[in-house]
């Protein structure tokens, strides 16, 4: 229970940084099937959404795995195994899960998406 809590608390915390800051990230643009990495995309339309969700999520799985694993010391496990402790990272992680979705949405109502040419091959009707 405490090494999800504490990957759930760090995926949060690293979404958040992550956007906060402009951390270069893997973007998709779907309108050429490619991947960039980069802080920002320029001149095309691009979705951070899910190389954004596939870092935070690494860290958030690797931080938990060392709860976990520091989870079976004995001396750890003591301290971190109370229930205080365990409700208030819980807790840690669910309001940074809410300002992850409230500053995300912020982000997508006021980003900026630059019009791009039509491609050649479209045909109005």
């Amino acid at each position: 229970m405490l090494g999800f809590a504490i990957g759930r608390a760090v995926f949060g915390l690293l979404f958040l940084v992550s956007l906060a800051q402009h951390w270069a990230m893997p973007w998709y643009i779907p309108l050429e099937h490619r991947w960039v990495f980069a802080a920002r995309v320029q001149g095309a339309v691009a979705m951070d959404w899910y190389g954004r969700s596939a870092i935070s999520l690494a860290g958030g799985f690797l931080a938990g795995l060392c709860a976990w694993a520091l989870g079976a010391w004995p001396r750890a496990a003591s301290r971190l195994g109370r229930p205080s402790v365990v409700v208030g990272i819980s807790r840690l992680g669910a309001t940074m899960l809410l300002f992850d979705v409230m500053f995300y949405t912020l982000t997508l109502l006021t980003r900026d998406i630059d019009p791009i040419a039509l491609p050649a091959w479209y045909c109005p009707r």
